[in-house]
């Protein structure tokens, strides 16, 4: 077990009310005497707990709950294993019992768990079938119990679980805390959490019970930016800050005027022209720092934008699509910073009306992202007013539009061929073999760095003679050698050659996981990760290495298993599902194939083997069979 800090943690002050405590009274008369630390996990949440117990100090006063997603098959091992990890005492949980400080509560398989009195309510799950949210219902309890003493951490694990009850905790003027994302094995747990709860906190195991005395101690949790606006006044830097720490968004990679521009704008709504007092209103009111963080992404658009455009690209792209569309190959589409989904739409409904008057079924599959959880969440829906639709003609009004409750929505014909996926284009990497590329009227607010990226990643993205659709203020930069014009005013560009520019190499993301930049996993200081040209060299070496050995399909994976390279034509063995788009290899693979799949990462991440070989029967849609 490691070394652990006693230092002056061990007693605590009161934590500090929640600023933005509105759902719920104060427990009314007397605090509990015990504070407790909801932990909510599955999916590989196991290293994660062992972690957070190496490294946290002796004496904290405080109740440690751990609710899992249990087997009702199996017995855990929990208990065995934990204690090899905290001196504190564990035990099952039963009916009834009483709460105790400086003890590991485990919840039993079978049951939902309560607390109530200081006293555990266990609840039987009678219908095994029946999907089990426990870390949710616990969460809630918790929040409706203990109020502001409430304390929920939410660790690696897939799905929403724990999202809504972390919600509870913060109404009610808790500490809610995740996992960092980037740090967990499986992350949509902790990241829904994040997209959620607007003043959540989060740091890697190891850091987070540092972070949970500093939070329950009332410390302020602000970080720098990881890559500061030099040219912005002190409480401009403090507020980008405070956008970093809660959205995880750089916008160091943003034009500092446009930057500035909009913080003063937002202040001067709220009616205040001193920007110290606006970065305290945000400390206190995270509802107006998510309004300054939508505000900051721009989120302009609008159907077929530009008409004249949309004409061009209709006239000089869509209809050279005619041969692929009658031939039922799938045409692939990205359109990145989609905002609300206005021209994600737009697109699909130039393709559909194209196959439509080609008589064909349409295969077409558009991947429609953007950093801003709420606007995804808004695209999905594809609910529209009646004013943003009065450019439209009236006859794609009645065919692509129900109106429903004086707001009109559009057809699921045309909904189902969108994928709606969160991803940051400067951090994240791109999607691969697209035919088209349309990102409009987004590049003007990146400095020149991110526009160099970006443009870079777009060609890697497309196809050889893929397209790239641009707004009409944005250029090729340096990259304009790589492609042909289709149309110089409405920027509509070709891919020339498949060939690995040095840009896109120098920036392509090879996980997302965040480099060189401040955070609570190391304290604060500079990360000490190998420089970038490192990162990029290696890169390509394996990509030449993997080239050079292969013969037919195959996937590059990073160290979280997400899919960063495709490798001659995989279609027969991924499957991209509705909903949220994931890049994990696991959850792309057809499902004959998972098993032996999520085996071979295990196995090659615990051993560090170099090889891993498995034969599989594998059949395909047409019934055949491959080894």
């Amino acid at each position: 077990m490691n070394s652990r800090p006693t230092d002056g943690s061990k007693h605590l002050p009161p934590t500090h009310a929640s600023p933005d405590h509105t759902g719920y009274d104060p427990i009314a008369e007397s605090q509990p005497a015990v504070r407790i630390v909801a932990i909510g996990a599955s999916a590989g949440g196991l290293e994660p707990i062992e972690q957070f117990f190496d490294m946290l100090p002796d004496g904290t006063g405080m109740a440690y709950v751990i609710v899992q997603h249990l087997s009702p098959d199996f017995r855990s091992m929990m208990p065995e294993l934990l204690k090899r990890h905290s001196k504190l005492n564990i035990q099952i949980i039963t009916d009834g019992m009483t709460l105790e400080a400086e003890k590991i509560y485990l919840n039993p398989p079978r049951a939902s768990l309560e607390i109530k009195d200081g006293r555990f309510q266990l609840i039987e799950n009678k219908d095994s079938t029946e999907l089990s949210l426990p870390i949710n219902v616990f969460f809630k309890s918790l929040a409706r119990e203990y109020g502001e003493n409430a304390v929920c951490l939410v660790l690696s694990g897939t799905g929403s679980d724990g999202t809504q009850g972390a919600e509870e905790v913060a109404h009610a003027g808790g500490v809610v805390l995740a996992q960092d994302p980037a740090s967990a094995k499986f992350d949509s747990m902790p990241r829904s959490v994040l997209d959620t709860v607007p003043n959540a906190a989060y740091a890697s195991p190891p850091f987070l019970p540092d972070l949970l005395l500093r939070a329950c101690a009332g410390e302020s949790l602000n970080r720098a930016p990881s890559r500061p606006l030099l040219k912005l006044s002190s409480p401009e830097r403090d507020i980008v800050a405070m956008l970093q720490i809660r959205f995880g968004l750089d916008f160091g990679y943003y034009k500092t005027s446009t930057v500035a521009r909009r913080i003063k704008r937002r202040a001067q709504l709220m009616g205040m022209h001193d920007l110290a007092d606006y970065a305290a209103l945000l400390s206190e009111k995270s509802e107006e720092l998510e309004s300054l963080y939508a505000d900051l992404l721009i989120g302009v658009t609008a159907f077929f934008r530009d008409p004249d455009a949309f004409k061009s690209l209709n006239e000089k792209i869509i209809q050279q699509f005619d041969e692929k569309l009658k031939a039922r190959e799938e045409l692939r589409i990205w359109a990145p910073g989609c905002a609300s989904g206005e021209e994600s739409y737009s697109i699909a409904i130039l393709l559909y009306e194209r196959a439509r008057s080609l008589n064909v079924e349409p295969n077409i599959r558009i991947f429609a992202t953007d950093i801003h959880a709420r606007s995804l969440k808004t695209a999905s829906r594809g609910l529209f007013s009646a004013n943003s639709l009065s450019q439209l003609p009236q006859e794609i009004v009645e065919r692509y539009f129900v109106e429903n409750q004086g707001e009109f929505q559009i057809q699921k014909s045309i909904r189902e061929l969108i994928v709606f996926s969160q991803h940051n284009l400067i951090r994240d990497p791109p999607f691969t073999r697209m035919d088209m590329v349309c990102c409009r009227n987004l590049l003007i607010y990146l400095d020149e760095e991110a526009q160099r990226k970006a443009i870079a990643m777009f060609h890697f993205a497309l196809r050889q003679g893929g397209t790239l659709f641009l707004g009409p203020s944005e250029t090729l930069g340096e990259l304009v050698d790589e492609f042909d014009v289709a149309d110089s005013r409405w920027r509509i560009y070709t891919k020339r050659r498949n060939v690995r520019l040095v840009e896109a190499t120098r920036l392509l993301p090879i996980t997302t996981e965040r480099k060189n930049r401040q955070d609570f996993s190391d304290g604060g200081r500079q990360d000490q990760s190998p420089p970038n040209k490192l990162h990029r060299n290696g890169l390509m070496r394996l990509y030449d290495s993997v080239l050079a050995k292969t013969v037919g399909t195959s996937l590059l994976v990073n160290r979280n298993g997400e899919v960063i390279h495709i490798f001659s034509d995989a279609s027969s063995f991924l499957a991209i599902k509705r909903g949220q788009f994931s890049k994990r290899i696991t959850d792309l693979i057809d499902e004959q194939l998972k098993i032996t799949v999520t085996s071979g990462l295990d196995r090659i991440q615990r051993s560090h083997d170099d090889e891993f070989v498995r034969s599989v029967v594998y059949t395909r849609e047409d019934g055949t069979s491959c080894l």
